[in-house]
């Protein structure tokens, strides 16, 4: 990775006009230069949790019960969006985003 750029992550579904027009999926890392990262849109990607700094960003908050599930269901705690108290990812969140999932690809 250049020094000019920074790694990121995605967590969430992104508008196909980034990057483009090519869709970007979640849990997908993109290099972004300082430039990219001044740009509006990306800056309220950033703002809204939907990207990430790379893997060195810090695993969101999740009650035991729901890092259990989201593990079984084999799903990144970083692609859930949490509902629970202080930001937390609850069980019905994790559950929440395994019927989405799986409803998008029926």
């Amino acid at each position: 990775m250049s020094s000019d750029t920074k790694e990121y992550r995605f967590v969430d579904t992104v508008p196909g006009e980034l990057l483009g027009g090519r869709p970007i999926a979640p849990g997908e890392y993109v290099q972004l230069s300082e430039e990219d990262l001044e740009e509006q849109h990306i800056v309220d990607l950033v703002d809204q949790g939907k990207l990430i700094p790379g893997p060195e960003a810090v695993q969101p908050k999740a009650t035991d019960a729901a890092t259990k599930a989201a593990k079984k269901e084999g799903i990144e705690l970083t692609a859930i969006t949490p509902t629970g108290a202080d930001g937390q990812i609850t069980v019905d969140d994790v559950e929440r985003y395994a019927a989405e999932q799986k409803e998008e690809q029926s």
